[in-house]
């Protein structure tokens, strides 16, 4: 975490500025739900099309983002992005990479993160804490929870991430 948020150092370049940490569970609880949903999931995995989107889901959708590996495998792509996520990007993000999104300083930790995620089953969570330069829609610092676990894409062809985002008020 930054010691001093009125004063964040921000890579040369980058405009924003973010920190985060592992935590064991959210705290948030449609979070929590979006846990529960990744841990009911049917045996053979959820996969976009089927299950997402989906009735039981659909408290979630404005919240979700769902990212497809490049074919190099050296990045990921937004596919889809829920309404709330326009706090977070700004406007359209769908189609943009990772590595474009997010700060510098985080995207190869993410980024393996994401790998791992593609040949495994599990779900993480994390505190995030993002600032900004310039205010973004006349906000500067958000506070948010992101819930990350692996699905498979229309037609089982891949692997794809889902990231619910929950922001605290």
């Amino acid at each position: 975490m930054v010691a001093d948020s009125s004063h964040p150092t921000f890579t040369p370049g980058a405009e924003i500025r973010e920190t985060y940490r592992k935590i064991d569970a959210p705290q948030q609880k449609p979070a929590r739900d979006l846990v529960a949903f990744w841990q009911e999931r049917p045996a053979d995995g959820l996969v976009v099309g089927r299950d997402i989107p989906s009735r039981k889901m659909a408290a979630h959708l404005a919240h979700v983002l769902l990212w497809e590996p490049t074919p190099d495998g050296r990045d990921m792509l937004l596919n889809l992005a829920g309404e709330a996520l326009r706090v977070r990007f700004g406007g359209n993000a769908i189609g943009r990479k990772f590595s474009e999104l997010l700060d510098p300083d985080i995207v190869p930790a993410f980024l393996e993160c994401g790998r791992s995620f593609l040949s495994e089953e599990a779900c993480a969570c994390f505190d995030f804490w993002l600032q900004r330069q310039n205010a973004l829609d006349g906000v500067a610092n958000l506070h948010f929870e992101l819930v990350a676990f692996p699905v498979w894409s229309p037609g089982r062809l891949g692997r794809w991430i889902l990231n619910g985002l929950y922001y605290f008020e």
